[in-house]
């Protein structure tokens, strides 16, 4: 899942995109980008449809933040 989701992410344009996703692949995404351990992912409750705005630096694509979570 990882490697996968790392694929993903090369794969963004550089524009504002609308990813759909389900929490485990989200959950990985948050610690290729933010640094996280897997395991520490697991610490942010992802409820169902919720909305996460994620700010990827263009300097390096595979580190960011977490802007904004919606429940």
């Amino acid at each position: 899942l990882m490697k996968r989701v790392q694929s993903a992410l090369h794969d963004l344009p550089p524009e504002p995109t609308i990813v759909v996703a389900h929490a485990g692949s989200i959950r990985a995404a948050l610690s290729l980008l933010c640094g996280f351990d897997y395991r520490q992912s697991w610490a942010i409750d992802i409820p169902y449809a919720a909305r996460l705005k994620l700010m990827l630096y263009a300097d390096s694509p595979l580190k960011g933040s977490l802007q904004e979570l919606r429940t």
